[in-house]
């Protein structure tokens, strides 16, 4: 097995910076997990790791070493494909021991595929007489993932191997993918868009945007305490709801929507406050340490830190937008909006989402009273980035 050390790796392509950056390290036999949105860089963080695409700068270490003069073959790495790349005129077994064939083993072969069906399990071996165009997805992927354990390599690169799937057969593959590697304890990167998955089968998780970790640590500890607006808002769904908003005496006065990308108007103002009249919103925060008043922040919460108020709780008026049922925890949620005054007096229309207990009576358009949780209020500065602590003023 191998670490991976990558250090302010750089790939240019056309002028573009498809990496820009990036650093990340991988312990011998831990498995990361890399999310971010398309065309983020997660795929060419792979290929940069398997030797594919040459850096522009930056290093990229196997056990501390500086693989920049290892061939990709010379590399030890196993790389599963989103497309699975299979030969396609080749049985199972053929693709299967086709590495070793290569480089005149041809010997090795039996026992090696032997050794591949007793970690793949039983059926498996019912796969070996069978072309690529005679299995399902699902049966494809796994002749995928048993070409590169027949290789035993020093590290796993699986780029989105599940995307091609359907629901269950996502769920089937990622439960036999975990397990393999906790079985080899393979150091492994497993690149994916879909925040389950990646939480499913990584020890941790790195957050990428523009061809920079964001943010790099274990799911719970990333989600409970996101460094920047982008990672609070990708991590999470839904989403954490992000509103702006101006330092107080012992309170934040709303103002307007926070940084979140798809943060715009959910609704005509018409529909939310017919009179035409926006009200001056505050939250009974204060900031530790304090920012001085008049300083610009983003509020965030999470739909379980914001709830429908209880009698006399300092609350915030708003309508409910739209209403999704969460069936596991026999509650609903909740899209609200409210129009509050902006800065300079404007109308500003914000976007909240929130939970309820499913008996709750709640419908769509209904007016509502939110409350929040102070303890589970994050706060950033008007750049983005995370400030220490939020707690209910005095």
């Amino acid at each position: 097995m191998a670490s991976i050390d990558v250090v302010n790796a750089r790939v240019t392509i056309g002028g573009r910076d498809l990496l820009a950056g990036t650093t990340l390290h991988v312990a011998d036999g831990e498995a990361v997990a890399v999310l971010g949105p398309s065309g983020c860089g997660k795929t060419t963080l792979l290929r940069a790791i398997a030797g594919l695409v040459p850096l522009s700068g930056g290093v990229i270490a196997y056990d501390r070493t500086d693989a920049a003069d290892l061939q990709p073959g010379a590399r030890g790495v196993g790389m599963v494909f989103q497309d699975y790349a299979l030969y396609p005129h080749m049985q199972s077994k053929g693709i299967l021991g086709f590495y070793y064939q290569l480089r005149g083993r041809d010997a090795e072969v039996g026992d090696r595929v032997k050794g591949v069906c007793e970690v793949m399990g039983p059926d498996f071996e019912g796969l070996l007489e069978r072309k690529p165009k005679e299995l399902s997805g699902g049966q494809r992927q796994r002749v995928a993932i048993g070409r590169c354990i027949i290789r035993e390599p020093r590290v796993f690169l699986f780029d989105e191997p599940l995307s091609a799937l359907d629901a269950r057969l996502r769920s089937q593959t990622r439960v036999e993918i975990k397990r393999l590697l906790r079985r080899f304890g393979v150091t492994a990167i497993y690149v994916s868009h879909d925040q389950v998955e990646a939480m499913a089968i990584g020890d941790r998780i790195a957050i990428m945007r523009e061809g920079r970790i964001e943010q790099a640590g274990p799911a719970l500890e990333v989600h409970a305490r996101p460094r920047n607006t982008f990672v609070a808002t990708f991590l999470g769904t839904p989403p954490m709801s992000l509103v702006a908003g101006i330092v107080q005496d012992g309170a934040v006065r709303l103002v307007g929507p926070g940084s979140e990308p798809d943060a715009g108007t959910p609704a005509p103002l018409a529909d939310l406050l017919p009179e035409g009249k926006p009200e001056v919103a505050r939250v009974p925060l204060a900031i530790r340490p304090s920012p001085p008043i008049g300083t610009a922040v983003i509020l965030g919460w999470r739909p379980d830190a914001v709830r429908l108020a209880g009698a006399g709780e300092a609350c915030l008026v708003a309508r409910v937008m739209a209403i999704e049922p969460v069936v596991a925890d026999r509650q609903v949620a909740l899209t609200c909006a409210t129009v509050v005054s902006g800065r300079d007096g404007a109308p500003a229309t914000v976007s909240i989402r929130a939970r309820a207990r499913a008996d709750a009576g709640v419908a769509t358009g209904d007016r509502v009273r939110l409350a929040f949780d102070a303890e589970a209020t994050h706060a950033f500065d008007a750049a983005g980035e995370r400030l220490v602590a939020v707690l209910y003023s005095a």
